[in-house]
């Protein structure tokens, strides 16, 4: 075991608190306790290897606990959400997926410098597992918990106000370099060489890279100016002067993709329509949804993003070109089983020439080669379809607010999807919002067909207003007078 003892303390307390978390708090709250403060506090790399068992990290001991809190305390908001009937019901196709790649990589796989044995069909099972914990628990808390207008101001307040709080340890790194995570575990998550940018320090915190935190900072800020146009406040405070400060502290990360992804989507969330942004949102979900197939085709225009990216920074530049000729590589691996992949193990990074692992910074290519076009599309179908969703149901809101908020969160999650096309998919906070999109999706559009509930007047107020009789039709009377002949008959007998 590597780090300080607080290392395994927090991992191994994480489901316990969990659990104390689902029976005391709402169970939103305790959701977002479990899954986003999972994120932001637990130590990344670190986990505990259990035999017969993936190991168990920050990422699916977090999604293990919110699933047990709600299993043992909040079963019937499971019931209510009706877990299982909605998109999730797609993991299904998991279990088949993921016994197929287990058997198409039965063969071992090797070359000059490395070999690997071949996959048993108990590997399988390994897949399955980790599927489950990173992309199902995560969607079917969001779809099911996150599915009122009430729930949807929760989600976006507790995102910010994670964010706030973060803040702090933000601008402590960003002015005295990223070493939180070496003070408190007693070890780096990642290369120290990385974390210097444009003349500063790039914060980590306790996420597995200063990416990830920028993305999330990036959402938060959104979030809060989505706050801002439906009026809301954020701790007391005004959410436009908390957007204002978000947006400082996301330029203090020092991370160029995710200043553009604020600088595009700021503006649209506090000009344009609802509409206007969820028909954004959808069409950055058709860039994530084509850019494996042009890239597959090579048409891409790589060359046009390096040149473009040259005349900011060579540097950048310079990265890109490695992370499309790394693309290339692993592209020409991963047709060789292209529906079902590779498995894991890095069987998918190693080529027959190659003496170490490719770097696969895309989360779609890690995807690809290790579970096939069958396992990525998978992963688009769960993060993807939401914001279709979303699209189609934000004109047909009846609250404009809601309407608003809903466009809000349908492009963060927009950003959250296209960010894993150059970058890994850090945690499973894109699930979390997936769910909750889809959800809201189904729900907010309802709220216009519920009928009004008659609300009795008070003492002394003015009753309510009986509409005036209508005039009898001809058959009416016509009725009437044979009634009262059949009376006038009855009463001579």
């Amino acid at each position: 075991m590597h780090g300080y003892p607080t290392v395994y303390l927090l991992l191994g307390l994480w489901v316990p608190f969990c659990l104390v978390a689902f029976a005391t708090m709402r169970p939103q709250q305790a959701a977002l306790f479990a899954l986003l403060g999972g994120v932001l506090i637990l130590p990344e790399r670190r986990g505990f290897d259990i035999s017969g068992l993936p190991a168990l990290g920050k990422l699916e001991l977090s999604s293990l606990g919110a699933l047990l809190g709600c299993l043992v305390f909040q079963t019937r908001e499971l019931i209510r959400g009706r877990a299982g009937a909605g998109l999730e019901v797609v993991l299904l196709l998991a279990i088949p997926f993921s016994l197929a790649t287990a058997l198409t990589n039965r063969d071992p796989t090797g070359g000059a410098h490395y070999w690997f044995p071949g996959l048993r069909p108990y590997d399988a099972a390994g897949i399955i597992f980790r599927d489950l914990l990173l992309l199902g628990v995560p969607f079917v808390l969001g779809r099911t918990l996150f599915r009122t207008p009430e729930s949807l101001r929760l989600l976006l307040k507790g995102l910010i106000a994670a964010a706030l709080a973060y803040s702090v340890l933000v601008l402590w790194e960003a002015r005295m370099s990223p070493q939180l995570n070496q003070y408190l575990y007693g070890f780096g998550q990642h290369s120290f060489k990385q974390t210097r940018r444009f003349g500063g320090w790039r914060p980590m915190v306790f996420m597995a890279h200063g990416l990830a935190l920028s993305v999330f900072l990036c959402a938060a800020m959104m979030a809060a100016i989505g706050a801002y146009r439906a009026k809301l406040k954020i701790l007391r405070m005004p959410a436009g002067s908390v957007a204002v400060y978000l947006a400082v502290v996301l330029l203090l990360c020092r991370s160029l993709a995710s200043i553009v992804y604020g600088a595009v989507a700021a503006p649209l969330l506090l000009v344009a329509r609802p509409r206007i942004a969820g028909l954004a949102a959808a069409g950055i979900g058709m860039v994530v949804l084509t850019y494996p197939v042009l890239r597959s085709i090579d048409v891409f225009p790589t060359q046009t993003l390096i040149d473009s990216a040259a005349s900011v920074n060579e540097l950048r530049a310079n990265s890109l070109q490695t992370r499309f000729d790394y693309e290339d590589t692993l592209l020409d691996r991963a047709r060789n089983r292209i529906w079902f992949g590779w498995g894991g193990f890095g069987r998918s990074r190693y080529t027959d020439d190659s003496a170490r692992a490719l770097v696969s910074d895309g989360y779609w290519i890690l995807r690809l080669g290790e579970q096939g076009a069958a396992g990525l599309g998978l992963y688009f179908v769960l993060v993807l379809v939401p914001i279709f969703q979303a699209w189609r149901a934000i004109p047909r809101c009846p609250n404009r607010n809601d309407a608003s908020l809903l466009a809000t969160l349908s492009l963060i999650l927009a950003i959250q999807a296209l960010d894993t096309i150059p970058n890994a998919l850090f945690n499973h906070i894109p699930l979390l919002m997936a769910g909750a999109v889809s959800g809201l999706a189904v729900t907010l559009p309802r709220q216009a067909r519920k009928p009004k509930k008659v609300v009795e007047s008070d003492a002394g107020s003015e009753p309510p207003s009986v509409p005036p009789p209508s005039a009898p039709t001809l058959l009416e009377l016509a009725k009437g007078k044979t009634r009262g002949a059949n009376r006038r008959s009855g009463g001579l007998r």
